[in-house]
């Protein structure tokens, strides 16, 4: 598996940051519902790995961004999630039709 994999939490986590600034890791932590020390590992994973980069706003307050590597990231899983969607309605449909024409 490579380094630069991102699991479900990473992608979930970075979906919230890219739209939203000025959140911090307790609001994350809510809106994820799961621990501030998660949210904290989580982010730092995240920063390793070159997703995302924080920006010291003042001494108490940081920003969390996206970086171009991160939003990359983020539409290609995205491209890919609608993509098997799309192909799972496919299927759904052609199976629907094959009930279908076995009832007439």
């Amino acid at each position: 598996m490579s380094k630069e994999f991102l699991d479900e939490r990473e992608f979930e986590l970075i979906n919230i940051i890219g739209p939203k600034l000025g959140l911090n890791q307790r609001d994350i932590s809510k809106h994820m519902n799961i621990s501030l020390g998660m949210i904290n590992m989580l982010i730092r994973r995240l920063i390793a790995k070159g997703f995302i980069r924080i920006k010291q706003l003042n001494k108490r307050k940081v920003e969390y961004i996206l970086t171009p590597k991160g939003l990359a990231e983020k539409m290609k899983k995205s491209v890919k999630y609608t993509l098997k969607t799309i192909n799972s309605i496919g299927l759904i449909k052609k199976c629907f039709k094959e009930v279908l024409s076995g009832l007439v």
